[in-house]
């Protein structure tokens, strides 16, 4: 997150822009950091989910004050009760009126401790309900990678290269994929044997002149890996090397090579 983004969720006025309380020229700004940035947006919904709960919740709470002023009814009846001729039916019906009047104090601060406990449930289900929108959206792009993957290994135009290590590396098998026609590459490292911590497996692209590193092999966990499309190449290899080796290959550190048909053939 860029600090001009974090500036503006402190400033504050993101929450000022929910609640209506914006002028003209701060709405329009607000306007535009939520249409160019997803993690704005994605704070804003959720502001105005939680402002809608606490808005339902609050319809129901009961009026500020209100166990205060029923305390005053009591305390009046009772003092008019006990200022009164001292008639049985005035003090039956000044312990009922206290009675009725507690009960419903009661009754009104528990719905308003219970409306409060919804309104912190629902935040918290408005909060899993981003983060399991944010987890299908995931999905969802990894199912699209995945997809994206798949019709190019099943592409008609796309070669497939094996390359097994020699006695130097007997468990190292990494496959290639290249497709000369949309000039894509892509490997699968399916199996690396260990290394040392000084050493590392790089990846060549040999042309007839001239050697280009594609970078270091790494265990990919079963997903592929885009590399670097390289015009003309002869054959693929790979090597140890040391970790602050130089760019050119040698032949004494190969442990694996394949060569890559040509599109002539």
């Amino acid at each position: 997150m860029t600090s001009r983004i974090q500036n503006f969720l402190k400033s504050g006025l993101l929450e000022k822009y929910v609640q209506g309380e914006t002028t003209k020229q701060e709405s329009h700004k607000v306007d535009d950091f939520i249409n160019q940035h997803p993690e704005i947006k994605e704070k804003y919904l959720k502001l105005e989910a939680q402002l809608e709960l606490e808005a339902q919740i609050h319809a129901v709470t009961p009026p500020e004050g209100v166990l205060e002023s029923i305390f005053d009814v009591i305390n009046k009846k009772s003092v008019s009760a006990s200022k009164s001729t001292g008639s049985i039916i005035h003090s039956w019906l000044a312990i009922a009126a206290s009675i009725i009047a507690l009960v419903f104090a009661g009754t009104a601060l528990m719905l308003y401790s219970h409306n409060k406990e919804l309104l912190r449930e629902n935040n918290t289900i408005v909060e899993e309900i981003f983060d399991l929108r944010k987890d299908i959206d995931e999905n969802n792009n990894k199912l699209d990678d995945i997809v994206h993957a798949f019709n190019k290994l099943n592409n008609p135009e796309t070669e497939k290269y094996v390359l097994r290590g020699n006695s130097r590396a007997k468990n190292l098998k990494t496959v290639a994929y290249i497709n000369a026609s949309d000039k894509s590459s892509l490997i699968d490292v399916v199996s690396l044997p260990e290394l040392s911590d000084e050493q590392t497996y790089q990846m060549w692209a040999n042309l007839q002149d001239k050697k280009i590193n594609l970078g270091t092999l790494g265990t990919s966990n079963g997903k592929l890996q885009p590399v670097p499309y390289i015009e003309d190449v002869l054959s693929l290899s790979i090597t140890i090397e040391p970790k602050d080796a130089n760019e050119f290959e040698t032949s004494e550190n190969s442990v694996a090579e394949i060569p890559i048909k040509s599109r002539e053939n």
